[in-house]
């Protein structure tokens, strides 16, 4: 038996074209069940990125659905294994389609099965993940972009977040990573811990690009509930310009937390070893 992550968690989410495109290629999952969520911001212009970033959450779906009482590791080695299989997809149906350029971000959180005070995240390009503890946001991502590389080769960080400002750095929506641009495809885990009354933000730079990092903290402290927060970030997106696609989803921690899942020590060391192994192997060829 393990986690009922809908017992101690709340989720509410947005989307939108925003006011100057046609087409949405954000794609989005909350998998509350599962304690699964994640957003992919489509590359390429129409069609391409649309489907792009709904094949990327369309397959990490299907391998996390029901995943619920599986370890941890074993969920983290799949959605891995599966990200190969999404890149060489997406390769190939832009290959066949002809497509310049097609592929997706992602930024994906998946909270442990056994443990509620701990989650990973999962990244590839500049969508973001944020969670706010007592009041302060703070960035669980670093994106992969030739801005935020500079940044960091010249150690000229943000005080607070280490990221460039998306509204106002040309470099830092160029894309040193993306899903389905090339044949090596090498995501980002990060392990996250989990308070009570803790709050996370996903969201697609559609959002980041609009509201400065102070404001959406303010936007978040001030709304009383994750539906609340998700509406109140995307109205402040749409009255800055919206100029982009844009997705956000917030998530609420319980003010109490449930006791972590005993397991066998036979079982501990099983679920580390895969766990290590994970980003180490591509079975899936």
């Amino acid at each position: 038996m393990n986690l009922a992550f809908d017992s101690y968690m709340r989720v509410a989410s947005v989307t939108s074209p925003g006011k100057l495109r046609d087409r949405n290629e954000d794609s989005f999952s909350e998998m509350l069940l599962d304690g699964c969520f994640l957003v992919a911001d489509g590359m390429g212009g129409g069609e391409a990125g649309e489907i792009a970033s709904r094949i990327l959450c369309d397959e990490i779906s299907e391998v996390i659905a029901g995943s619920r009482n599986d370890p941890p590791g074993l969920r983290k080695y799949n959605i891995q294994q599966k990200l190969h299989v999404i890149n060489r997809k997406i390769l190939t149906f832009a290959e066949h389609r002809g497509y310049a350029q097609m592929g997706t971000t992602l930024a994906l959180l998946l909270f442990d099965t056994w443990n509620p005070r701990a989650a990973l995240t999962c990244h590839i390009g500049d969508s973001r993940i944020y969670r706010l503890r007592n009041r302060k946001l703070y960035a669980l991502t670093c994106d992969h972009t030739i801005g935020a590389e500079l940044q960091r080769t010249t150690q000229r960080r943000d005080a607070k977040s280490g990221f460039m400002d998306h509204r106002t750095n040309s470099f830092s929506h160029i894309l040193t990573k993306a899903v389905g641009v090339s044949r090596t495809l090498i995501p980002e885990w990060t392990p996250a811990d989990v308070s009570p009354l803790d709050r996370f933000l996903i969201c697609s730079d559609g959002v980041t690009t609009m509201l400065s990092e102070p404001r959406i903290e303010a936007i978040i402290n001030a709304s009383s509930s994750p539906e609340d927060a998700a509406a109140d970030l995307s109205d402040a997106v749409l009255k800055a310009g919206a100029k982009d696609n844009f997705t956000a989803i917030l998530l609420e921690i319980h003010s109490s937390l449930p006791s972590s899942i005993p397991h066998s020590p036979e079982e501990e060391l099983e679920n580390d070893y895969i766990a290590q192994i994970s980003e180490e192997r591509i079975d899936n060829v």
